[in-house]
């Protein structure tokens, strides 16, 4: 979807598209129905070694159904307990709220893409960003589907879209997506985000304009990182949304450069932070640089946060 850039090129939408259960006026959306709520038995493996830090090796039980340019979701079971290291829990305790999004109890999250299948050995890329993945933990991979009906290389650039009057959630989704971008968009006006990454992977946001928030409350964002990993939010401008960046499940995003300003007042007493660099459980390993704006959160209403770095 390429415009001849945001003054002559303006989309007005009166309706959305369902996305898979996410309606947006821009649907980037894989075919593939799996989502990680109901991931079948056949689609999951379990991890047995390679769980290191930086490895672009892992071992799995079995790599029955996995080829080159699949795309694994890695996951582990919550913590229970306090380890003296990272933890990551959306359990009673470490979490005000509970309910990170994902496979029930097994928040930690990390997107990869099979390079390489040798007999049980998969290589993957990129490599291991945690270093708490452990045998202890049950960690597994599992796939949302046939990796030929993943949305990948797809994008939206060069034109403004107006989504005042329509009625989606999202203004632009990526769901069940790989290596997307949206580029030089000026958005106005969105409902729930401007762009929601729901479960999708490698999506690059550069150089646009996002404006207005149509109902001011507290779920009314700029970017939305719903289990994802890997994504980068560089250059772009926020104003008059609640919340410009929002990070929930996954690891190895950037976000950088960005300018947040006139920020919606979410109740006339109350701004929000612009930058909540964790709202959920396995949001980890991520980097904030450059940003301008109110102020940083990490929260614990979903779950615990780690690892995050600021500049």
């Amino acid at each position: 979807r390429r415009g001849a850039g945001p003054d002559p090129t303006m989309l007005v939408f009166t309706g959305s598209d369902a996305c898979g259960g996410t309606p947006a006026n821009v649907c980037i959306h894989g075919t593939s129905e799996i989502w990680s709520r109901n991931v079948p038995a056949g689609n999951v493996r379990n991890w047995v070694d390679g769980h290191a830090k930086g490895s672009t090796t892992i071992e799995l039980d079995a790599a029955v159904g996995l080829r080159a340019g699949t795309v694994l979701v890695l996951d582990q079971l919550n913590d229970t307990v306090e380890t003296g290291g990272v933890l990551v829990s959306d359990g009673p305790g470490f979490s005000i709220e509970g309910g990170a999004p994902g496979r029930v109890n097994r928040a930690q999250q990390q997107f990869v893409e099979v390079v390489a299948v040798n007999g049980t050995k998969v290589t993957v890329s990129p490599s291991i960003h945690m270093p708490n993945w452990r045998p202890s933990q049950q960690p597994q991979v599992w796939w949302w589907g046939d990796n030929l009906a993943t949305a990948s290389m797809d994008g939206v650039e060069d034109l403004t879209l107006d989504h005042t009057t329509a009625p989606e959630i999202a203004g632009i989704v990526f769901s069940n997506a790989y290596k997307g971008w949206v580029a030089n968009v000026r958005s106005l006006h969105a409902n729930r985000s401007h762009v929601w990454l729901f479960q999708a992977a490698r999506i690059e946001i550069e150089d646009s304009y996002f404006y207005g928030s149509r109902l001011g409350a507290s779920q009314s964002y700029g970017v939305e990182f719903f289990t994802t990993a890997d994504n980068l939010v560089l250059n772009n401008i926020f104003q008059r949304v609640t919340t410009p960046i929002v990070m929930g499940p996954g690891a190895g995003s950037v976000v950088a450069y960005n300018y947040f300003t006139d920020m919606t007042y979410y109740v006339p007493s109350w701004m929000m932070a612009g930058l909540v660099a964790s709202h959920a459980a396995g949001a980890a390993m991520n980097l904030f640089e450059g940003n301008v704006g109110n102020q940083v959160l990490m929260d614990a209403y979903h779950g615990t946060g780690n690892l995050a770095t600021f500049f």
